[in-house]
Formats: C-alpha cells, structure tokens, sequence
C-alpha cells in the first residue's frame, strides 16, 4: 500500500561550528505529541523550538513521519549559534 504526505513541514538546520539544531514552529511541535520527551539541551522562544540534533529532533521527526508530514529541511550556518541563544534569553525545555 503506497501512501502519501498530506503536509509538507519546513524547518531550518541550523549549525555553528561545535553543535546543530532544526528550528521548527511551536505549533508543529504541539502537533508531533513529544514536548514532553524533549530535553533541556532543546531551545525555544517565543514561536519556534530549536530541537538539539541527536537526541531531540530525530523523536520529533519520526512523530512527524507518523503523522504523514512531507519533511524539507534547508541548512543555515550561524557562528556562534550559542551566543544567540544567550542574547535572545532562548530557554531550554
């Protein structure tokens, strides 16, 4: 049995040079059922979860997967990506 995505989810890769995280909407994270099996190594703001590559954004893929989401990930290079966390008062999960 063939199936099909019937949304597709856009998220940004975002990386520096010592760690990565995909930047996704809040809303897309109520959607996937996992916020509370995200770790304190995962950011947010006020609108977007930044999930920390290994541990958190693979779960939050898989839930997505299940749900039927078509997954396009574009890749974003900032320096220091750590620094903007701080700056923007990012907190963890």
């Amino acid at each position: 049995m063939e199936t099909t995505t019937d949304t597709i989810l856009e998220c940004v890769y975002i990386y520096d040079s010592g760690h990565a995280w995909f930047m996704i909407s809040l809303e897309h994270l109520g959607l996937s059922l996992i916020k509370s099996k995200i770790s304190r190594c995962s950011y947010k703001s006020k609108s977007h979860a930044y999930l920390e590559e290994d541990c958190d954004a693979p779960k939050f893929f898989e839930a997505m997967k299940l749900l039927n989401f078509d997954i396009k990930i574009r890749e974003k290079h900032i320096d220091d990506f750590d620094i903007i966390i701080r700056r923007q008062r990012l907190t963890s999960f």
